[in-house]
């Protein structure tokens, strides 16, 4: 059985990290990139905590950031729920990969447009980066494949 394609568009607190790392470790699943978003923790921190979990599972997937606060409203974070690190306050030590280069957004745009229907585009946080994408896609996305 071939795997299913998996984008996860994420804002990295502790209860999306277990969400990845269940995906990364899936041999049923091939995620192929992971775009974060300003939710339960601002968007830079998403991505350590993304970036972090990445290599907790020893995989290479590529970390795009994305949107820093929604695009009507001020942002607002779960520090009360998730610490003040989104992870529980647990210190973990900083990712050694860096983020890719260019927005989430642009990247949503171009792996869809370069494979319509193939990929399944989980969301786990806010939904600004994909709502980008769409106002900015030059071809409409089908929501069915």
């Amino acid at each position: 059985m071939a795997a299913r394609r998996f984008i996860i568009d994420t804002d990295t607190g502790s209860d999306d990290a277990v969400a990845i790392l269940m995906a990364l470790q899936c041999p049923h699943v091939q995620v192929d990139a992971i775009t974060i978003v300003s939710g339960n923790v601002p968007m830079v921190q998403g991505s350590i905590n993304a970036r972090y979990t990445v290599e907790l599972c020893g995989k290479a997937t590529p970390v795009y950031e994305g949107c820093t606060r929604p695009l009507v409203r001020d942002a607002f974070h779960a520090h009360y729920f998730h610490g003040p690190d989104g992870m529980g306050g647990m210190d973990y030590p900083p990712p050694r990969r860096q983020p890719e280069p260019g927005h989430a957004a642009n990247e949503l745009i171009r792996r869809f447009g370069e494979a319509p229907g193939e990929i399944t585009l989980v969301t786990l946080g806010p939904l600004t980066n994909p709502a980008l994408a769409l106002s900015q896609a030059r071809t409409p996305f089908s929501a069915v494949g």
